[in-house]
């Protein structure tokens, strides 16, 4: 449904994530989990509008991100490395930060997770 520049995806709930139909989840860069927003599509829509952006993004945003996001295409993110889920990747402003197709951010981060859980079983 939409994504952030910083390689985050948000997504309607049609039943793959829970109960909660047509809620919004978010699949956040820092966790590589799908984690419910607790709004629906509307408030989502305001959210974005009126929310507290400083405050969702907080740890995600970087010194230069305005002039950053900037520089990229509607159809890009950025791919960071190291990862903002590592160990590593927690001090955000020595991480490398790539714009990439936002299609391709996306196929990589969701084989992270798929591999993650072939892991776990």
């Amino acid at each position: 449904m939409a994504d952030d520049a910083a390689g985050g995806l948000f997504a309607v709930n049609y039943g793959s994530f829970g109960t909660d139909k047509e809620n919004i989840y978010y699949f956040s860069p820092r966790s590589l989990q799908w984690e419910a927003f607790g709004i629906n599509y509307e408030d989502f829509i305001w959210f974005c509008f009126i929310g507290d952006l400083e405050k969702f993004y907080s740890g995600i945003r970087w010194t230069s991100w305005r002039k950053d996001v900037q520089s990229i295409n509607a159809d890009e993110v950025f791919h960071i490395m190291p990862s903002l889920w590592s160990v590593e990747g927690k001090d955000f402003e020595k991480s490398i930060k790539k714009p990439v197709p936002a299609d391709e951010e996306y196929v990589y981060k969701l084989s992270l997770l798929k591999a993650a859980d072939k892991n776990d079983h």
